[in-house]
């Protein structure tokens, strides 16, 4: 099974919660050099998804919106 990113890009490779035959097999799939290519396609793909969607600057300026509006509704309470 694989994980996604919002363009429909794989990104990663999920594994059975507490399964260690399900963590060894993708392990073992991500090690084996027949699969190289893929695997590196993938990093690629999920180090451009984080940094898309994980930039600081992009997240202080959500988190400054956020604590603004929760700032606003406190100072317009009685």
């Amino acid at each position: 099974e694989e994980e996604t990113g919002p363009l429909g890009q794989q990104t990663g490779w999920l594994c059975e919660p507490k399964n260690p035959q399900s963590i060894a097999k993708k392990i073992a799939f991500i090690l084996d050099p027949a699969h190289k290519d893929e695997v590196l396609a993938v990093a690629k793909s999920g180090q451009e998804l984080v940094l898309v969607n994980y930039d600081w600057n992009e997240i202080a300026g959500k988190m400054g919106q956020i604590l603004a509006g929760l700032a606003n509704e406190k100072s317009s309470q009685p």
